[in-house]
């Protein structure tokens, strides 16, 4: 298809964004070539661009439409390629144009073929949506299409199953492991066991997005309370998409007309014509956030179970070269990503990955060293239950840099696991508490022991949290001057002096202090100041209602509300903040070890 340029292309170009079918028409009916003409550099046509903007649904529908009459010529539009190969169903693929993609493929005599048509990098529209991982209706929509076609059961090109191992990849890698757990299940006996490589790369890719299980999560209390509530079903966690070879065109106009009507509803009918619309919205508002609630629960259960599968196949094999080749990389893939179900899954198949080392050009250090540089807890709680291996392992000595595992803990932890807590004083508390637990465990030589530089541990330490110290100091004096100020201004009424948090101002801060001292004395502070608050704005409200008793009752209630709203927004901002010091402080969720057991 070579581009030619008419004066009737720029008029084309700006109906289509404009979503105007009405205003070419005309000229369509006229000129009915032009409705598949190319008509710009990249060779796109007027239905890509249409598709492309993911507004002009009317626009696409008119013209698929109007040539529906013809099936080669609507064959011939859904396939052209634009100059990179690109068809239109790449394009809807690409940004998640759901409607024109059901479009597209419900006016398609082959729809399947459409779904895996290749562009010049050898890239088909099912790849783009899971690649892109705009919409997972989008991906599940295309998989149902073609899963019979790629079955090696059924399909009729063997090389079809190949696809196979990329596709496992793209759906991980795109956040949809019910897609992934289907294929996984659809060709546990065939192409991926015979080409190991892709099963590598899945867990791989499991590995490094921890977002796809539970512990990664962060809940609020009432989202941790739905969460535990609601049921995912076993037998329906993974996708149900198996889908017939015959499915008809009929079929796919139906699930097309149901989504256009719903995008009339979404974009058109604004108004609330009887109070059962105004029920069901607000139902729907309500029901949202459960939804997601649901969908993450699904997605946590679909993966845990894509990872159980994947590590029962390398299991089955029983070679010990082939799970120490296979799981090796991954552990560390999982240490560094912060991804405890992976490590602990792959250990639990495979206890000796424990003995892995981590090498490259700069270093060569063991898999509990790695978890200590990367601050990982729930790792070190892991390692922690085989005693065997911590007797081996934590009185090593590194040849090259002298250093010993006290040393590693000594040193800065990496931004993004101290950007985890909040504020430099907590961060500072946070780095403390893992060099005194490492200090605990090593042998008494090397707690005094020097590196090539000739430093002990204490002393990296401190030179390595110099700057952090600082910024503790500076956040410290900057929450308890604010919490100075805000109070003065609201207490200055009831009391004459000047509130103050006791202590902190004045404190040495000192690299120990920032384990308990100062954090005890900044929530002693904030805690008399809340009950301070509370107390005045009762004495308050109960003297102006002794004196308005017999005047202005009314205005009593406004003037409450009024004054306690910088009261209120005050706690707002810093109760949380003291629930973080209590639990950072005193609470016994940092390691879990003398407590729970890590494996059962």
């Amino acid at each position: 298809m070579v581009y030619d340029y008419q004066k009737t292309d720029i008029q084309v170009y700006d109906a289509v964004v404009r979503d105007e079918w009405d205003s070419i028409s005309k000229i369509f009916q006229k000129h009915p070539e032009l409705r598949t003409k190319p008509i710009s550099w990249q060779k796109e046509t007027p239905l890509m661009i249409a598709v492309g903007t993911n507004q002009s649904h009317r626009f696409v529908r008119n013209l698929l439409d109007s040539l529906s009459n013809d099936l080669d010529s609507i064959n011939d539009a859904i396939e052209a390629k634009n100059e990179e190969g690109d068809t239109a169903l790449h394009y809807a693929t690409k940004i998640g144009n759901m409607i024109d993609a059901k479009l597209l493929l419900s006016y398609s005599t082959k729809p399947t073929e459409i779904a895996l048509q290749e562009n010049n990098k050898g890239v088909t529209p099912l790849f783009y949506a899971a690649s892109y991982g705009r919409k997972k209706e989008m991906l599940e929509y295309l998989y149902s299409l073609v899963s019979a076609f790629l079955s090696p059961s059924k399909s009729r090109i063997q090389t079809q199953t190949l696809l196979a191992g990329p596709l496992l990849n793209n759906a991980i890698d795109a956040g949809f492991p019910g897609i992934a757990l289907n294929l996984l299940d659809v060709y546990s006996k065939g192409v991926l066991v015979s080409k190991p490589y892709d099963l590598q790369k899945a867990l791989r890719e499991l590995a490094s997005r921890p977002q796809l299980f539970h512990s990664e999560r962060k809940l609020g209390f009432l989202d941790v309370l739905i969460y535990k509530l609601l049921y995912v079903d076993e037998k329906h966690s993974k996708l149900t998409t198996s889908v017939d070879e015959k499915r008809t065109r009929k079929r796919y106009a139906h699930d097309v007309e149901a989504v256009y009507a719903g995008n009339e509803l979404s974009y058109y009918n604004y108004k609330w014509t009887s109070i059962t619309t105004w029920i069901k919205r607000m139902f729907r508002y309500l029901a949202s956030p459960i939804k997601k609630i649901y969908d993450l629960k699904l997605t946590h259960k679909q993966s845990q179970q894509l990872l159980d599968r994947i590590c029962e196949m390398v299991k089955e094999k029983d070679n010990h070269d082939v799970a120490s080749a296979f799981f090796s990389s991954t552990i560390f893939m999982a240490v560094e990503s912060v991804n405890y179900e992976v490590l602990k899954k792959c250990i639990a198949t495979y206890p000796s990955l424990i003995w892995s080392e981590y090498c490259s050009d700069f270093e060569h250090r063991h898999m509990f060293y790695e978890a200590i540089k990367q601050r990982q807890e729930q790792v070190y709680d892991l390692v922690y239950e085989m005693n065997s291996y911590k007797g081996v392992v934590l009185n090593q000595i590194d040849n090259k840099t002298k250093e010993n595992v006290l040393h590693i803990a000594a040193k800065l932890a990496p931004p993004h696991r101290l950007n985890t807590i909040t504020g430099a004083a907590l961060q500072m508390q946070r780095e403390l508490k893992w060099f005194e637990e490492i200090e605990a465990f090593v042998e008494p030589s090397l707690r005094d022991g020097r590196n090539k530089d000739n430093k002990t541990p204490r002393m990296l330490f401190t030179e390595e949290h110099k700057e952090l110290l600082k910024e503790g100091k500076e956040w410290m004096k900057d929450t308890a001057s604010a919490s100075s100020v805000v109070a003065t201004l609201i207490v200055t009424m009831a009391f004459a002096a000047v509130f103050t948090l006791p202590g902190i101002l004045t404190s040495r801060y000192g690299e120990a202090d920032f384990l308990h001292v100062l954090p005890r004395r900044l929530m002693g502070g904030l805690f008399t100041l809340f009950v301070s608050l509370a107390a005045t704005m009762i004495t308050f409200s109960a003297t102006l209602a002794l004196l308005l008793q017999d005047k202005c009752n009314w205005i009593a209630i406004p003037l409450v509300i009024i004054t306690s709203i910088p009261v209120g927004l005050f706690a707002i901002i810093q109760f949380p903040l003291l629930i973080e010091l209590f639990c950072a402080t005193y609470g016994s969720a940092f390691f879990r070890k003398r407590y729970k057991k890590v494996i059962d």
